[in-house]
């Protein structure tokens, strides 16, 4: 098993590499998106820690093939809160989380035998079309939903995900790129607001 960080913000990949010098005995992996090319070959298990800033960069890596099958955590900037003895990944964490705590939560990690956490067809594309820009009302009409049933999905599964104190439009982007990584875990495809691009079958 290996950890991979991953992350947009090389001061923080240098000061992280630094602090947990000697405190991990798996390989450690530290990953610098920016740079033209990087290597991210994950294998099942692995841990991986995105801490990306940059919200169009980590939902590409988040539609990595084979990124589903480890047990990842998304550092959030604001409003993120792990949910205690949770067993779904990814796990969202604060992005000032204590380096004490940090660690103890990459140990947890590590020796829990984590569930990605997969969403329903039906919750899934409503997050999919409110992230590409569709209102609840629109959403409930492209899917013949009530308005109310739409903003009850969006609050159940961000509260699931310890996403209940972000603001809603982090929570919505964070929720579809769950979302999607259900798509891209074999096969490339292309939402839009008038539905799949080609024809794929959700697993």
């Amino acid at each position: 098993m290996k950890y991979y960080f991953v992350s947009d913000d090389c001061y923080f990949l240098n000061g992280l590499e630094d602090t947990l010098s000697g405190t991990i005995k798996e390989r450690s992996i530290y990953v610098n998106v920016n740079h033209d090319v990087f290597i991210l070959n994950p294998e099942p298990n692995d841990v991986i820690v995105l801490a990306i800033f940059n919200v169009t960069k980590r939902r590409e890596i988040m539609r990595k093939p084979g990124l589903s099958l480890c047990r990842l955590i998304i550092m959030v900037k604001y409003g993120a809160s792990l949910i205690p003895g949770s067993t779904y990944t990814p796990w969202f964490i604060p992005w000032k989380t204590t380096t004490e705590d940090f660690i103890n939560i990459l140990n947890e990690l590590k020796n829990k035998k984590a569930t990605r956490h997969q969403l329903p067809l039906e919750e899934s594309e409503v997050f999919l079309y409110l992230g590409a820009g569709l209102s609840h009302k629109e959403v409930a009409q492209q899917l013949s939903l009530s308005n109310k049933y739409i903003y009850a999905i969006r609050r159940r599964i961000s509260i699931s995900l310890g996403l209940r104190a972000c603001n809603s439009a982090t929570s919505i982007l964070l929720c579809r790129d769950v979302a999607e990584m259900r798509l891209y875990n074999k096969r490339r495809a292309t939402f839009t607001p008038w539905g799949y691009e080609n024809s794929l079958t959700l697993f």
